[in-house]
């Protein structure tokens, strides 16, 4: 049975073709490596993410660290995390940019404290835990146990949460620091307007996924891959198009550090939405 690959994570439509370089150099170094001949050929784009991350049959696929140490670390095993070469990324750590509009371009998160809040999902490290964090992380005074903002609109996905808050339909999102490099690489009219006015404390960058159903060589075989993907030299523009700078071996224990981040923002309601 062909294995799953996907790479859902940071898939831009202007970075498809680099993406597909990308996997397609992976893949064959792990044939190489470690005789993974049941590796597709192309990136599975049609199936729910989700279901990827909970199928034995997983072979190589990128999520995030919340729903990781939420619900998915029983059916993943971590490979490690990519670097990035983008503000506010240091390391295998990225942040989440917050966003609003040039008009708000003076003002702090704390002062956002009323307007409405665009979020990619509930289920988002750098869209969500990290905007409880941020709050949690103020003295409200006695509004500690009141919502936040007023509103909180559900996008679906960072490049979305960008497109409210320069229509106005939102005030602020917190963006993943990699997602705005690409929308500012590959469409930049989509940033035109809007500013960024901090960033939020730091984890580990979204990990390089496989089901925990593949063997110890199996594992090692395939961050040989990555690793040798990252080093190759066909592939240069391809990784300069998705900002990746390198590949860290690491294991799901490296994302452990997220739940420090969770645990600032426990018990804040960010909207009403959010009760």
């Amino acid at each position: 049975m062909t294995l799953i690959a996907s790479l859902p994570m940071y898939d831009h439509p202007g970075a498809h073709a680099a993406t597909d370089q990308w996997w397609g150099t992976i893949a064959a170094h792990a044939r190489d490596r470690g005789g993974f001949d049941d590796l597709p050929d192309s990136l599975d784009r049609s199936g729910i993410r989700e279901d990827h991350w909970r199928s034995s049959n997983l072979g190589l696929s990128q999520t995030c660290g919340f729903p990781l140490r939420q619900t998915f670390h029983p059916y993943l095993a971590v490979l490690g995390a990519p670097r990035y070469a983008v503000e506010g990324c240091t390391g295998h750590d990225y942040s989440s940019a917050f966003v609003v509009r040039a008009e708000d371009s003076g003002t702090s998160v704390a002062a956002m404290e009323g307007r409405r809040l665009a979020c990619n999902g509930r289920d988002s490290q750098s869209g969500y835990n990290v905007v409880k964090a941020k709050i949690g992380a103020l003295d409200r005074g006695d509004n500690m146990n009141f919502p936040f903002f007023s509103e909180m609109l559900i996008s679906g996905n960072h490049a979305n949460s960008v497109a409210m808050v320069k229509a106005g339909t939102a005030d602020l999102a917190a963006i993943d620091a990699v997602s705005l490099a690409l929308i500012q690489r590959h469409a930049p009219e989509n940033f035109s307007g809007l500013t960024v006015i901090d960033y939020s404390a730091p984890g580990p960058c979204l990990p390089y996924v496989t089901s925990n159903q593949r063997t110890a060589d199996e594992i090692s075989a395939l961050r040989a891959a990555i690793t040798a993907a990252m080093a190759d030299p066909s592939l240069s523009d391809a990784r300069a198009d998705l900002r990746l700078d390198g590949f860290d071996v690491v294991d799901a224990d490296e994302y452990v550090r997220i739940d420090a981040i969770t645990a600032q923002g426990q018990g804040v309601v960010l909207a009403p939405e959010d009760g």
